[in-house]
């Protein structure tokens, strides 16, 4: 479930950015006999608006926007593209509160509606002349159809809320395959305890609850390694169905003295056990002295 609500939150967000493609189509053309046909996009709008060309690249008669122009610009126009800016980079990097995701495209179908409805209201026509609508519209229209339909999956398919856990009873760290671990990492074998080890170098993540519970693995600077439960990764979590097959990345940097963190997971990595898990596709430090939850508190390291 989790996976899935990701998957439709992401794409909602994708689609969201790709209707910023209709602002720079042409969306209406007006034909006069004996004159070239004019054509106009969502864009020449916003621009004409500012720089005071509305005469030529929106067919009217004056040489400002009306008020009911203005008003439709800015609304269905900039507020339109700044909403599906805004909500489609929050679907594909926010955290599992997906339903923002969904109401920015409800917001967006509904404006593209308004703007659609209104249409001969953003032209003034002579006798002679006739308006059509252009490729942007139909573009506008679908794109938002799409992600609103997308949208409201987010409503549908949502994740899991993540609860304080316990502890089940943890095998001790030699019960672990030595192949999960590459030689080059240092791994101390110790009995589980729950304490801080004294005197822990910095760049070494200590295991704290988990599978890895008891490990000390000290980075190198700009050392990477990946933590998830296909066999690909440096750390395996083997059988933790809260843990991605991909579930994130750790970097140390010496010269910050911070660990660069890029989670890749449905179920999320969480700090010092907060709800809200940390941002997802895309770089996150963390200082030493805090705790990172892999999926849950079942998998948790303290990075020292």
């Amino acid at each position: 479930m989790d996976r899935l609500a990701k998957s439709i939150r992401i794409s909602c967000g994708i689609v969201l950015l790709a209707n910023l493609a209709g602002w720079f189509l042409p969306w209406v053309s007006i034909t006069q006999e004996n004159y070239p046909t004019l054509t106009a996009s969502p864009w020449n709008y916003i621009s004409a608006m500012f720089t005071g060309k509305g005469d030529a690249l929106t067919m009217t008669a004056a040489n400002a926007f009306s008020a009911t122009q203005k008003m439709l610009i800015v609304l269905c126009m900039i507020v339109s593209a700044c909403v599906v800016l805004l909500f489609g980079i929050w679907g594909i990097v926010g955290g599992p509160k997906q339903i923002i995701t969904g109401i920015g495209s409800l917001v967006n179908l509904t404006l593209q509606m308004v703007l659609f409805f209104n249409r001969s209201k953003m032209w003034t026509l002579t006798d002679n002349q006739s308006a059509a609508m252009q490729l942007g519209n139909t573009v506008l229209l679908a794109v938002a159809a799409l992600a609103a339909i997308l949208g409201i999956g987010t409503f549908i398919f949502r994740p899991r809320v993540r609860r304080a856990t316990e502890t089940p009873e943890i095998p001790k760290l030699q019960e672990i395959k030595e192949q999960q671990l590459q030689a080059k990492y240092n791994v101390i074998q110790e009995e589980a305890v729950q304490e801080q080890p004294a005197n822990v170098p910095h760049g070494t993540l200590v295991g704290v609850t988990g599978l890895y519970q008891g490990a000390q693995i000290t980075l190198k600077n700009g050392e990477m390694i990946r933590l998830g439960r296909s066999s690909e990764n440096d750390l395996i979590f083997a059988d933790q169905m809260h843990v991605s097959r991909q579930h994130c990345q750790i970097t140390w940097d010496e010269a910050k003295g911070q660990y660069k963190i890029y989670d890749t997971s449905s179920t999320g990595s969480y700090m010092n056990g907060q709800e809200e898990p940390l941002p997802q596709n895309m770089e996150v430090w963390l200082g030493t002295g805090v705790t990172l939850d892999i999926g849950d508190s079942t998998n948790r390291f303290s990075l020292e």
